[in-house]
């Protein structure tokens, strides 16, 4: 991974933690005195943990040759920061992929069409056709049913996740998770570039953006949770039932 790559999957990493903190603001009302930490912390927590230990490693290669004096010289640290980042990458790979995916069995035309979020520049994949509201909801979920399905695959094949030593996994999930809950945000509040895929999903759907919002939200926390609690059965299946419905539009 090249320097340049490195810092540009650092970037969607970084500002999807940044521009998550919305979300959380504006769920997070529970009271305090719990006995166990809220699952919309948990999200927090999770993408802050895998950022900063990629951040510390990436930032100040040194920490792997300190490794290497007390007896590790694989340079662990770097080689975890490279991970994580690599992780990321593969969550946005996956998220363009699945429109990319929907849109060729479609068979529409696709173009890569630049798009600003809280003004940070990034792209979109767009297409140039008139699709049906069904069609038209399928490419603008696909991405996130495609992210959804490889944090389910993650967490039920390695429901320890937090114990291991699988930075690549763990960057793919901290993608997931933030994503989940800046598009949730996005739907909650209604902002975002036209484009956001919220917004082409209730329209698509003829629904409310907000609900939208919600659905989206949802999986991003109880994943986190799950992360964090992996002994948490509900969670499991509620998470399970929250990506399934995901897919009720289709059924219209």
């Amino acid at each position: 991974m090249t320097g340049c790559q490195a810092r540009c999957i650092a970037v969607v990493v970084t500002g999807c933690t940044t521009l998550s903190a919305p979300g959380y603001a504006q769920i997070s009302t529970r009271g305090t005195g719990v006995s166990e930490p809220e699952p919309v912390s948990q999200t927090v927590r999770l993408v802050v943990e895998v950022t900063r230990e990629a951040g510390k490693s990436a930032g100040h290669p040194w920490l792997a040759r300190g490794a290497g004096r007390q007896g590790n010289p694989s340079g662990r640290g770097l080689c975890s920061a490279c991970g994580v980042l690599a992780g990321a990458g593969l969550g946005l790979a996956a998220h363009e992929g699945g429109h990319l995916v929907a849109n060729w069995m479609l068979g529409t035309d696709v173009y890569v069409k630049k798009v600003e979020g809280g003004g940070l520049p990034f792209f979109a994949i767009a297409h140039r056709d008139e699709l049906s509201r069904r069609r038209e909801f399928i490419v603008s979920s696909a991405g996130l049913w495609a992210q959804a399905a490889t944090a389910e695959w993650l967490l039920t094949r390695t429901p320890r996740l937090r114990s291991k030593r699988a930075a690549l996994s763990k960057g793919l999930l901290a993608f997931h998770v933030a994503t989940s809950v800046l598009y949730g945000a996005a739907g909650l509040g209604a902002f975002g570039p036209p484009e956001r895929d919220t917004r082409g999903m209730a329209v698509a759907m003829g629904g409310s953006e907000r609900l939208v919002g919600a659905v989206l939200l949802t999986p991003g926390i109880l994943d986190a949770y799950r992360y964090f609690y992996p002994s948490a059965t509900w969670a499991r299946w509620v998470s399970r039932l929250s990506k399934m419905a995901m897919l009720i539009p289709l059924l219209r």
